[in-house]
């Protein structure tokens, strides 16, 4: 599971290919515990800036910025929608309930102008 963590990371540049529901959930599953351990460790050393800002959760959400965006729009583009859809996130509750819908919606089984079913080759690569 770490090496999904991992091989998000090493693809944060790329915003042009497909990426599956598991590949996006678990990246922003490690993403939230690692945030909530520095969260804790900037609390208990008392380790903040500007008021109640953690330093180490700063700077890591920082750190993971760009391949979060870069993982959310390879899964918006694994469900057929254009990587630009993102920017509904700044519609107030409806875009974000819109967008967390389309990141739940199963990938799309054929190709699509982005590439391959990603499953499809995680799935022939392991036979």
């Amino acid at each position: 599971m770490i090496q999904i963590y991992i091989k998000v990371l090493k693809q944060y540049g790329d915003f042009k290919t497909r990426s599956t529901i598991k590949e996006f959930w678990l990246f922003n599953l490690f993403s939230v515990l690692i945030s909530l351990l520095f969260t804790i460790i900037d609390s208990s050393v008392d380790f903040k800036f500007a008021g109640n800002i953690g330093v180490l959760t700063a700077l890591y959400s920082i750190f993971i910025f760009i391949p979060s965006l870069s993982v959310s729009v390879r899964r918006l583009h694994d469900v057929g929608k254009s990587g630009w859809t993102i920017l509904f996130i700044i519609i107030p509750i409806i875009g974000i309930i819109w967008l967390l819908a389309l990141f739940c919606r199963d990938t799309m089984p054929e190709r699509n102008k982005w590439g391959e079913n990603p499953t499809l080759r995680v799935f022939q690569k392991s036979t």
